[in-house]
């Protein structure tokens, strides 16, 4: 009997989740460190709500990043035509969301 393995794809977006949260996460305690002035009077819980709050956030935005990859990775195609195509369409979609975050940032 086989035991079950994840795909390898799964296990990619997994761990480019867990990356890219820890990275964010890292930068949050760069920041209060650099900040730390700004913060001497804000209470310990505060601040740890304040991370966990971030933490959602930053689980959030990653899932909406990496959504449109995994479901390009798992379309239904043979290999030959996914291998062409797949590139076409990652950077057409990583395009239209650095054009959305430039525009979201113009209209501020």
């Amino acid at each position: 009997m086989k035991k079950y393995l994840p795909q390898k794809e799964i296990i990619f977006f997994i761990a480019l989740y867990f990356a890219a949260v820890i990275f964010f996460e890292l930068f949050r305690i760069m920041f209060l460190l650099r900040n730390y002035n700004l913060a001497e009077g804000t209470p310990f819980f505060i601040t740890v709500k304040a991370f966990l709050v971030g933490f959602r956030f930053d689980t959030v935005i990653t899932c909406y990043v990496i959504a449109p990859f995994y479901i390009i990775a798992n379309l239904p195609m043979r290999i030959s035509f996914r291998r062409k195509l797949s590139p076409v369409i990652s950077v057409a979609i990583f395009i239209i969301f650095v054009f959305d975050l430039c525009t979201a940032y113009l209209n501020r």
